[in-house]
This record gives structure tokens, C-alpha cells and sequence, in this order.
């Protein structure tokens, strides 16, 4: 499969495994702070552009397996959220897991359990 037939899957992160040399090259990359960049992933700031943070997201992932894995690799992959209520189940668990504040979690179970989900 070539690179830019690839999917990332958002299963794939876990903000724990960050190293500090990974956290400031997302800071660079994207602009933002850490707390910033994931505020917006959890409902703490609408309309926030998430892109750059998921191209360098997925950059770090998968530079990891492959060195030669570039940026521009990285805009070239599909992205995955996830379309079960498992999958996402699994992501709450990962956020909780990753020290995202408790207001949050509450935040993004009770749009699980009202249906909202990223299925529609």
C-alpha cells in the first residue's frame, strides 16, 4: 500500500507516549500549546482548526515506525475517528487514561450517551 493510500486511525495516539522532543514539534508545527491543541479536541474551544494538529499528530506516529516519513506524507493520509460506539468508548478511555481534565470526559460521554456521536 502506498503512503498516500494509508488511513490514520486517532486509536493509533496516546498523549503519553509523547516525548518532550515530539511535544515541541507539534507546538512548532501547528502553533499552538499542548493545552491548546487538545482543549479543541475536547469540546473546550469551537471552531479551533484541527487540521495542522492532525497532520502532525499523525507525522509523530508514524515517523516513529518510519524515519523517512515526512509532513507532506502525513497530509496525504485518510483519517479515522472511528464510526462505533466502541471505537469512541475506547478513545474516552485513552482521554482518561492521558490525564484530560474530568469535566471533559463527562463531556464527551454524555455526547456518547445522547447519540452524538462522530457516526452522525
Amino acid at each position: 500500500m502506498s503512503k498516500d493510500a494509508e488511513v490514520f486511525s486517532l486509536g493509533e495516539f496516546d498523549l503519553n507516549h509523547l516525548t518532550l522532543g515530539e511535544i515541541c514539534e507539534l507546538e512548532d508545527y501547528t502553533g499552538s500549546s499542548l493545552d491548546t491543541m487538545f482543549s479543541s479536541f475536547s469540546g473546550g474551544k469551537k471552531g479551533q482548526p484541527q487540521g495542522k494538529i492532525l497532520v502532525a499528530i499523525a507525522w509523530l506516529m508514524r515517523r516513529r515506525e518510519d524515519p523517512s516519513f515526512t509532513l507532506e506524507d502525513a497530509k496525504n493520509l485518510r483519517i479515522e475517528f472511528g464510526s462505533s460506539e466502541e471505537v469512541q468508548r475506547q478513545a474516552i478511555d485513552k482521554a482518561r487514561e492521558s490525564g484530560m481534565a474530568p469535566e471533559q470526559i463527562e463531556h464527551l460521554e454524555s455526547l456518547l450517551a445522547k447519540g452524538q456521536t462522530t457516526d452522525g
